[in-house]
């Protein structure tokens, strides 16, 4: 038997379309990222979501040097696809590629590590 009920929570992300959701199931959290909605524009915003405290969380990136390079995060975009993935250490990761940012399409790629 399938049910559904609604989940109501704290500050949730504004409305979107685009957007994609994926499960870091090691965390027991759902990751929103990126979409576009007719307030804001396009996002590159990444929200997580905490199944047992029933509440989102607003993730702030924090550059860093990866292989000689300062790190950089994606452009807003919508309509992309993404997948967890798990790096050779067995942390959970994000990998984000493709979309449009509204006005050309995108074919780069990109890596989040939640840890």
């Amino acid at each position: 038997m399938l049910s559904c009920y609604n989940i109501e929570s704290n500050a949730p992300p504004s409305p979107r379309i685009g957007h994609s959701i994926h499960y870091l199931k090691k965390r027991k959290e759902i990751v929103l990222f990126g979409g576009a909605s007719i307030e804001e524009g396009t996002s590159n915003e990444i929200y997580l979501y905490n199944l047992k405290k029933n509440a989102w969380t607003k993730q702030k990136v924090i550059y860093k040097e990866v292989n000689g390079k300062l790190s950089t995060i994606p452009e807003p975009r919508y309509e992309h696809t993404g997948v967890i993935v798990e790096n050779n250490r067995g942390e959970e990761e994000l990998f984000i590629f493709g979309g449009t940012n509204g006005v050309k399409l995108l074919n780069d790629s990109f890596m989040y590590n939640f840890e």
